[in-house]
């Protein structure tokens, strides 16, 4: 009818209109208040308490603003997609979220590989693991700063976020890694190999069968990527595991991590031993 017409077309205007210029029937009319939190989230307010526990109709307001999740019921808020369509926006979210799923450590890794920044409010426990951490701080590396000491004391997750935010995530790592030299954004960014959980092209390190070193007694070694793809080639007797992860990276810019024999997978703080060390 015109009046309903008039309504909807109030609310595409403003979804605000749903609080002050509809009456409460057209609170609890489904299309009124899903087309009223498309325009605005914070419609949802406004929404019978019914449709405030409509999945598709909350998950509508989350996607426009985050913070609508406060005016969800309260099963919804326990809702994984719907927190996490939430975070999207404002990692603040997190707060508004059921009580059951802060307390859950895999949703906690969910959420902080959505928005770094949801470490802010995780609890100690969590803010000390070291895989949640680093899944942090390589999505933002100034989360570094909600981590616990010991982790901002660690070479990895350091290097982790310092690789994510540059200068601005070192003032946060602890004061001895402050001025490591291989903790500078310049040299950070030139450490191609992977920390334990970071996306990373994988190859297995092994000597050539030949067994054979190289005209100069160089090492003599094969590459395997995971897809089978071999690689042999030549490294100097006294070349890094940097040198190495150079190597395998070539011009592209994806991480690597190697595994040597014994299923040994070196971290980045290593980059600095000789590979020759990894075949002893």
């Amino acid at each position: 009818d015109t009046d309903r017409d008039s309504k909807l077309a109030s609310v595409r205007k403003s979804g605000l209109a749903l609080g002050f210029a509809v009456d409460d029937a057209s609170r609890a009319d489904r299309e009124i208040v899903l087309e009223a939190v498309k325009e605005y989230g914070g419609a949802l307010n406004y929404a019978s308490k019914d449709l405030r526990a409509d999945r598709e109709l909350v998950l509508e307001a989350v996607k426009k603003n985050g913070c609508a999740l406060r005016f969800a019921d309260e099963v919804l808020r326990a809702d994984r997609e719907i927190v996490l369509q939430a975070l999207e926006d404002s990692s603040f979210n997190w707060t508004l979220a059921a009580e059951e799923l802060r307390g859950d450590r895999q949703f906690a890794l969910e959420a902080v590989r959505i928005s770094g920044m949801v470490l802010h409010y995780l609890a100690p426990d969590l803010c000390a693991d070291r895989e949640i951490v680093s899944a942090a701080v390589r999505r933002t590396g100034s989360a570094l700063q909600f981590a616990s000491k010991e982790l901002r004391n660690d070479f990895d997750v350091v290097l982790e976020a310092v690789r994510s935010a540059g200068c601005e995530a070192l003032r946060f790592a602890g004061q001895d890694l402050r001025d490591d030299p291989e903790l500078q954004p310049d040299w950070a960014g030139g450490n191609g190999m992977a920390a334990s959980g970071a996306p990373a092209r994988i190859f297995t390190i092994s000597r050539h069968p030949s067994g054979l070193p190289g005209p100069k007694g160089e090492l003599h070694l094969v590459a395997t990527a995971l897809a089978g793809e071999e690689r042999a080639f030549y490294m100097p007797t006294d070349a890094t595991l940097a040198d190495l992860a150079r190597t395998l990276r070539g011009s592209g810019s994806a991480l690597v991590r190697m595994i040597f024999p014994g299923n040994r997978v070196p971290l980045p703080s290593q980059a600095r031993a000789p590979i020759s060390k990894f075949f002893k």
